[in-house]
Protein backbone atom coordinates (compact mmCIF):
# COMPACT_ATOMS: atom_id res chain seq x y z
CA UNK A 1 0.00 0.00 0.00
CA UNK A 2 1.44 3.14 -1.22
CA UNK A 3 2.08 5.98 1.94
CA UNK A 4 0.55 9.37 1.05
CA UNK A 5 1.01 12.39 2.40
CA UNK A 6 -1.51 15.04 3.06
CA UNK A 7 0.99 17.76 0.92
CA UNK A 8 0.54 15.52 -1.95
CA UNK A 9 -2.88 14.81 -1.40
CA UNK A 10 -3.54 18.32 -1.84
CA UNK A 11 -1.03 18.87 -4.53
CA UNK A 12 -3.18 16.18 -6.30
CA UNK A 13 -6.88 17.73 -5.71
CA UNK A 14 -5.39 20.62 -7.17
CA UNK A 15 -4.43 19.02 -10.28
CA UNK A 16 -7.27 17.22 -10.45
CA UNK A 17 -9.52 20.31 -10.35
CA UNK A 18 -7.47 22.88 -12.21
CA UNK A 19 -9.93 23.19 -15.18
CA UNK A 20 -11.71 24.88 -12.38
CA UNK A 21 -9.20 27.70 -12.50
CA UNK A 22 -7.82 30.40 -14.73
CA UNK A 23 -4.07 30.22 -16.05
CA UNK A 24 -3.39 32.94 -13.46
CA UNK A 25 -4.94 31.57 -10.75
CA UNK A 26 -3.08 28.05 -11.70
CA UNK A 27 0.11 30.84 -11.60
CA UNK A 28 -0.79 31.96 -8.03
CA UNK A 29 -1.42 28.69 -6.39
CA UNK A 30 1.88 27.47 -7.75
CA UNK A 31 3.36 30.45 -5.82
CA UNK A 32 1.87 30.50 -2.49
CA UNK A 33 1.37 26.66 -2.38
CA UNK A 34 2.02 26.96 1.48
CA UNK A 35 -1.02 29.11 1.09
CA UNK A 36 -3.28 27.02 -0.61
CA UNK A 37 -2.35 24.07 1.34
CA UNK A 38 -3.32 26.18 4.73
CA UNK A 39 -6.58 27.33 2.92
CA UNK A 40 -7.59 23.87 1.52
CA UNK A 41 -7.60 22.62 4.72
CA UNK A 42 -9.11 25.44 6.36
CA UNK A 43 -12.32 24.04 4.07
CA UNK A 44 -11.72 20.56 4.87
CA UNK A 45 -12.13 21.06 8.90
CA UNK A 46 -15.32 23.46 7.93
CA UNK A 47 -16.89 21.37 5.85
CA UNK A 48 -16.26 18.29 8.45
CA UNK A 49 -17.28 20.59 11.10
CA UNK A 50 -20.68 21.37 8.97
CA UNK A 51 -21.62 18.00 8.12
CA UNK A 52 -21.02 16.29 11.85
CA UNK A 53 -22.66 19.56 13.27
CA UNK A 54 -26.17 18.81 15.24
Amino acid sequence: MESITLEKFIDERIQENKESFSQEEMEWIEKNKKCMKKIYLLGAINALDSYFKD
